[in-house]
């Protein structure tokens, strides 16, 4: 009986103890991780490109990524800090959807091809429905090219895209928190002024951080500035973001999502999927994106472009 209560009171102590012992293992290893983690910054915008670059280096970016990121762009993850997120590149995707509703996968060796399809698009869209765009020289209705890899913001004609995932310090010792910046400038005025659909999407590892919606929208018209955020917008869908982008008659336009998601951290080690995706409209009708659990996929709509750009996530790196 004696050696009995003996086993019950060691029992209780380990009960009692491995609490704490657990408790204390997950603020170590929280600790460890958060590590090389730069704090947000405020008012990046005052700081000079070469302290911006300085901050980016130590978060991970190489110098062609920093090389290849727009002022914009920069500012957006120097103020939020953290570390760029460990990332397994995919093949970004480029897409024209023709009048009659064929969808083609751009490439280097069809372009050519699928723009001449393109332009007799345009110009019979303009003449059924008296719209006068067939005006437009034939340059300017170009198919844009695609990037070359994924996280850039390279040219794509006069648009450029930008896909970007840091991870920063998590609220809670449970879960690993990250951010997910899209971003998009129009250099020039786009030759068919619509309305344009960008949305981010994460897979059911990941759940969306209420709260953490971020946007920008902005117009540049004979140098000067009009703030335009209020006209994004945003959706907070389960697995992701969308958002119409009025394109207008601007010397350039700029705009942005972002959002803070988490993932447990059971989930280490893993491989997750990360979608963004941009569309270009070049007729007057709704897009209508839908935002599922690691895709984004758009009704049946003609005469569109659009970009897929998806980006794998290692948890907890």
């Amino acid at each position: 009986m004696k050696n009995l209560s003996k086993v019950i009171i060691t029992l209780v102590m380990l009960l009692a103890i491995s609490p704490v012992y657990n408790i204390a293992n997950a603020a170590k290893q929280t600790k460890i991780e958060e590590t090389n983690m730069i704090d947000p910054v405020k008012n990046p915008e005052d700081l000079s490109t070469k302290k911006l670059d300085n901050i980016l280096k130590k978060m991970n970016f190489s110098s062609e990524e920093i090389g290849n990121m727009s002022k914009r762009v920069k500012n957006q993850i120097v103020r939020h800090g953290g570390k760029k997120a460990k990332t397994v590149e995919q093949e970004i995707k480029h897409y024209y959807t023709s009048l009659d509703g064929v969808k083609y996968e751009i490439t280097e060796e069809n372009k050519e091809e699928i723009n001449k399809i393109k332009q007799q698009d345009i110009a019979t869209f303009s003449k059924e429905n008296q719209i006068p765009i067939i005006s437009i020289p034939k340059s300017e209705m170009s198919l844009m090219s695609a990037p070359t890899t994924v996280g850039d913001n390279k040219e794509i004609g006069k648009l450029s895209i930008s896909f970007y995932v840091t991870k920063t310090i998590s609220g809670n010792s449970t879960e690993h928190e990250y951010i997910t910046f899209l971003d998009w400038t129009w250099s020039d005025e786009p030759a068919l002024i619509w309305t344009d659909e960008a949305a981010l999407a994460w897979d059911n590892h990941f759940t969306g951080i209420t709260g953490t919606v971020d946007k920008y929208n902005i117009a540049v018209l004979n140098g000067q500035m009009k703030v335009a955020t209020s006209q994004l917008k945003v959706k907070d869908e389960i697995y992701g973001l969308k958002t119409d982008i009025v394109l207008g008659p601007f010397d350039q336009q700029y705009g942005g999502i972002s959002q803070h998601i988490r993932v447990p951290k059971r989930y280490n080690g893993e491989t997750t999927r990360l979608l963004a995706k941009y569309v270009h409209a070049l007729t007057p009708f709704d897009i209508g994106l839908s935002v599922k659990a690691g895709s984004i996929t758009v009704p049946s709509s003609k005469l569109i472009e659009q970009w897929d750009i998806p980006l794998n996530v290692t948890v907890g790196q």
